[in-house]
């Protein structure tokens, strides 16, 4: 059909029995899931010997790429990003999809819009004693300075607000330029998500609307109960803190 796609090849050394079944079927609920800001899984399987998956191929950029060219992203613009990047998580949290690795580098950004991409394949990756093999090929449960404390301890009962709090700190960073947190090593990094609070997003970038500042710091809390307890509601915090219809007018001028 011509169309361009994106195959990704999992490392040989991670595969067993468990975690090839467990692929299987979370590539299947992730290919049932039909969401415009969601980027679908075309087909998954193996091929003389290796698992992959297909996707499509996004004609842009991530939004790591996007941060670092323009550093702060206009307020309606990074609004509207935040506000796809939630309401996609709504969606796929009704059907028990968790993403478990959202950072700015598994959003891309195509005509102007987020797409979140490889839903379920670190779920899939997660079967017990996968860990240090992870870790030894370059890959991990999560990625550091946007894990949810909880998923960062490695706690057994990491649900979808594990993703509030990533989206959370990616929210902080379209508005503010920069992370939350920094450190001269991972372990430094991790330590600051469990034990410091994050400044406000206003005292890095002082236009930033109120509600946003609110809503980023309350998906951002350290205790999961403290957060917001679904997508739908930090997706809705921001419909109703700035205006829906207000965030479209801005947007088309």
């Amino acid at each position: 059909l011509r169309r361009r796609v994106v195959i990704k090849i999992l490392p040989p050394d991670l595969i067993s029995p468990m975690m090839l079944a467990r692929f299987r079927r979370e590539s299947e609920v992730t290919a049932a899931l039909q969401h415009p800001h969601i980027l679908p899984v075309i087909s998954a399987g193996v091929k003389d010997g290796l698992v992959h998956y297909i996707m499509p191929f996004i004609d842009g950029e991530s939004l790591r790429g996007l941060i670092e060219r323009e550093r702060q992203l206009p307020i309606p613009y990074a609004a509207r990003i935040l506000r796809e990047m939630t309401d996609a998580l709504a969606y796929a949290h009704k059907f028990g999809v968790i993403h478990r690795d959202i950072k700015p580098e598994n959003v891309l950004i195509q005509d102007g819009h987020a797409v979140l991409a490889d839903f379920g394949i670190v779920a899939a990756l997660s079967n017990e004693g996968a860990g240090e093999r992870l870790t030894g090929t370059g890959m991990s449960l999560g990625t550091v300075g946007y894990m949810a404390p909880e998923q960062a301890l490695g706690e057994r009962n990491v649900d979808a607000r594990s993703d509030i709090y990533s989206v959370g700190v990616v929210g902080f960073e379209i508005f503010s330029g920069v992370p939350p947190f920094t450190g001269a090593t991972d372990q430094a990094i991790l330590v600051a998500h469990l034990t410091k609070e994050a400044p406000a997003v206003s005292e890095l970038r002082a236009d930033t609307p109120q509600p946003i500042v609110d809503s980023i710091r309350k998906a951002m809390q350290k205790d999961p109960d403290s957060r917001f307890q679904t997508a739908a509601e930090f997706r809705d915090a921001l419909d109703s803190g700035i205006g829906a219809q207000q965030l479209e007018r801005n947007l088309l001028i």
